[in-house]
């Protein structure tokens, strides 16, 4: 999956994402949603049978690729802590 800045001001920042899982996005969707200081987040994708999807994301505070960078981190652990679940069960 390749990640391409398409836009940028000081409160929102728009990403496209090429040959992405849309799975993925939901789940930093979800992690955005969160964030109290992400005032919106969404997906579009521009057409079924293309490849390229955007995500927008707009804050209140502070800087939009940070709000990124903290979704990123925080899917990062839980995913992390699947994981790690899964080797202790399996021994």
């Amino acid at each position: 999956m390749e990640i391409e800045l398409v836009e940028k001001t000081a409160n929102e920042i728009t990403v496209s994402f090429l040959d992405s899982d849309e799975s993925f996005v939901y789940l930093i969707l979800e992690e955005l949603w969160e964030d109290k200081k992400v005032v919106n987040a969404e997906y579009k994708k521009s057409h079924p049978t293309l490849d390229t999807s955007t995500l927008k994301v707009r804050v209140s505070e502070g800087k939009p690729q940070t709000a990124l960078k903290r979704a990123a981190k925080s899917l990062s652990t839980k995913v992390k802590a699947i994981k790690d679940g899964f080797e202790k069960v399996a021994g």
